[in-house]
C-alpha cells in the first residue's frame, strides 16, 4: 500500500497485489481508515484478512494503525524506497542548514542526494574532495549514515544478517543528537525494521 497525490493535500491510496502485479484497489485518503475501507473490499471479493502473511507499506502511522487492527496475522515490511528516502531528507536538511555558513556546501545539492554510481568522474571526484573537506559537517555525517543503510539493503540477504547491522546503524542515529526528529527517525527505524 502507498498514497500518492497531484498538487495539496488530495491523496489518494493504492493497493497493489504484488504477486500478481496489479492495482487492487483505491480509495482517497491515507490514513488508518483507508486500509478499513480497502478490508470491506477484499471480504466482498472472498478475502480473508487472516490469511494474509506480508504487507509492505511506508513508515506512516496511519497504515501502521490500520494494518494493525486488520491484519492480525500479517508482517509488516517498510518500503525501502521510503526509509531511505527519509535518509536523504534528514542529509538535505543538514546541507541545507549548513551551507548558511560554509561554501563548500552550497551548489552541490545532487551530489550528496545521488548514488555514487550515478554520479560522473568530474562529480564524484568532487564529491570526494567534498567529502574529506566536510567529514566533521554534519551533512557528511548524515551522509555516511545514509550510505551504510543502503549498504544494509543491498549487502544483507537475511533479517539474521541485518539486524545487528541495523540496531549498530540506529544506536549511531539516536546518540548523533541531530535532533529530537533524527533520534526518533532512529528508534523508529530499529522498532519498524525489526
Amino acid at each position: 500500500m502507498d498514497e500518492t497525490s497531484k498538487k495539496g493535500n488530495n491523496y489518494v491510496t493504492v493497493m497493489v497485489d504484488l504477486a500478481g502485479r496489479k492495482v487492487i484497489f483505491t480509495t482517497e485518503g491515507k490514513d488508518h481508515t483507508t486500509v478499513d475501507k480497502f478490508v470491506e473490499d477484499f471480504k466482498q471479493h472472498n478475502g480473508d484478512p487472516a490469511k494474509v502473511k506480508l504487507v509492505t507499506c511506508d513508515m506512516s502511522l496511519g497504515f501502521r494503525k490500520g494494518v494493525r487492527d486488520n491484519f492480525p496475522n500479517s508482517n509488516t515490511i517498510i518500503d525501502k524506497f521510503h526509509v531511505i528516502k527519509h535518509a536523504n531528507d534528514a542529509v538535505d536538511t543538514f546541507r541545507k542548514q549548513e551551507c548558511k555558513t560554509n561554501e563548500l556546501l552550497k551548489g552541490n545539492k545532487y551530489l550528496w542526494l545521488k548514488n555514487d554510481v550515478n554520479l560522473t568522474d568530474e562529480q564524484a571526484a568532487w564529491k570526494c574532495e567534498l567529502m574529506k573537506a566536510s567529514k566533521h559537517l554534519k551533512t557528511g555525517r548524515a551522509y555516511s549514515m545514509r550510505v551504510t543503510l543502503q549498504d544494509i539493503y543491498e549487502q544483507c540477504l537475511s533479517r539474521k544478517e541485518a539486524e545487528p547491522k541495523l540496531k549498530k546503524l540506529c544506536s549511531w542515529l539516536i546518540r548523533s543528537r541531530y535532533g529530537k526528529k533524527y533520534t526518533r527517525f532512529g528508534s523508529n527505524l530499529l522498532t519498524d525494521l525489526l
